[in-house]
């Protein structure tokens, strides 16, 4: 890695770090280029040659957030097979109990629905995929995006409740509704 390319991932790093102080204190409609650039303490100028805007840097930084979740888990799996998707959800909430700080500040009152309609969409698209029924309506299209649906209500449920259950706790939770049994 050349000098410039370790300069570009500094101020990067430094912009999602500015980022994520800001966004733990207001909306994102509220946050200006200035400030993330000030806060980053790097010219206006520089932040323009990474990012068009604000929305810009936070969509790349919630999209980078999405491909660490899916880094950080197993491969898509048949999901009628109910042990691997127990499995599936410990590891994401694993990964998300190990960044908890991230998820509370862009699941925060000022974010929550952006980010939650990102996760939802990326979850349905991603679990109707591997399932190769995309867009055919089938009834197990609806059973998936109920049980998405429902695992995202309990995920944001835990991290307000700040993580008071295990991961593999709450997994196993989830397990028990989505096959009906407690």
């Amino acid at each position: 890695m050349n000098n410039s390319d370790r300069r570009t991932t500094r101020t990067k790093r430094a912009l999602k770090r500015a980022m994520l102080e800001l966004l733990s204190k207001k909306n994102i409609s509220k946050i200006t280029v200035s400030e993330l650039s000030e806060l980053a303490d790097i010219g206006r100028n520089t932040f323009y040659l990474h990012y068009m805007d604000a929305y810009d840097l936070l969509d790349k930084l919630e999209n980078e957030i999405i491909e660490q979740i899916t880094a950080h888990t197993s491969p898509i799996m048949e999901y009628s097979d109910y042990d691997s998707l127990l499995i599936h959800l410990a590891n994401i909430w694993q990964y998300v109990y190990e960044n908890l700080d991230i998820f509370r500040i862009l699941m925060n009152q000022n974010n929550i629905t952006r980010f939650m309609d990102k996760m939802k969409g990326y979850c349905i698209k991603s679990v109707l995929s591997a399932s190769n029924s995309y867009t055919k309506n089938t009834t197990e299209d609806y059973h998936i995006i109920y049980y998405i649906s429902g695992s995202l209500g309990m995920f944001q449920k835990w991290i307000e409740d700040g993580a008071s259950i295990p991961p593999d706790k709450l997994a196993q939770i989830a397990r028990e509704l989505i096959i009906g049994t407690a």
